[in-house]
């Protein structure tokens, strides 16, 4: 497969003038053996709440952290606040992760 792309010379922005396929390789038409990606259950599970908890955290409560004067090390709480929210999607990211692990593992077992 090959892309040519031309200089627009009045406004300096690459625009596609032609594009050209060149296929080499021939065409499947039988169907596969299995599905090239694992089919994965549709819907939400109850591990997926666990992603809701950073925006919680970020959106829930940036009002109360607004209204917080203490300034630990000497910067914003708010500032503070944002730090810790990263850390804590983090730990929550990191624990999703792990549970979805143990949910494959326990599948492949099966």
């Amino acid at each position: 497969m090959a892309i040519v792309i031309a200089r627009n010379a009045r406004c300096g922005q690459a625009a596609a003038s032609a594009l050209l396929w060149k296929s080499e390789s021939p065409i499947v038409t039988e169907p596969l053996d299995r599905p090239p990606y694992p089919e994965s259950p549709g819907g939400l599970k109850k591990a997926d709440l666990l992603l809701v908890l950073p925006f919680i955290w970020q959106l829930g409560f940036a009002s109360w952290a607004n209204g917080v004067a203490w300034a630990p090390l000497g910067l914003p709480f708010p500032m503070v606040w944002q730090m810790a929210g990263i850390v804590f999607a983090t730990g929550i990211l990191a624990l999703r992760y792990r549970l979805d692990r143990a949910r494959r593992a326990a599948e492949n077992a099966a």
